[in-house]
């Protein structure tokens, strides 16, 4: 099974983002939610404190089926955004589908590059998968 882009596990100075799974197998709903960021890495010169948002994008078999945003959250590298999104996901799909989350600084636009999940965003989404209407929340290391 797939989910996030790979966050690389080991520390990053790019920063931190904590998100959550919950999967609903009677609604058949996934539900992604971007609970806040740690120590973003601001690379725009001579701007202390950075905007940001997080830009999502589930996929089944690398195909992107829908894309959603959170609001820019305005001058933190340590930004709250608290937000859930659903997409609807047939249990038959789990095994083909992967969530992406991109975190983005708004004056730039800058993204990261899409990879399978393993490792702890792997773990993450099979413990999803095992606790189905529960919310999992973990960190993922930004690269």
């Amino acid at each position: 099974m797939c989910l996030l882009r790979s966050f690389i596990q080991s520390t990053s100075d790019r920063g931190e983002l904590q998100t959550s799974l919950c999967y609903n197998n009677h609604m058949e709903r996934l539900t992604v939610g971007v609970i806040q960021g740690r120590q973003f890495k601001n690379f725009a010169e001579n701007y202390n404190n950075a905007d940001y948002y997080v830009k999502m994008c589930l996929l089944q078999q690398n195909k992107v089926i829908k894309t959603k945003k959170t609001e820019v959250v305005k001058r933190s590298t340590n930004p709250s955004f608290n937000e859930s999104f659903t997409f609807k996901l047939p249990v038959s799909s789990l095994d083909i589908a992967s969530v992406s989350l991109t975190a983005i600084q708004h004056m730039t636009g800058l993204k990261g590059s899409f990879m399978f999940a393993r490792g702890k965003e792997l773990d993450h989404w099979n413990e999803m998968v095992a606790n189905q209407r529960e919310q999992i929340n973990d960190w993922h290391v930004l690269t």
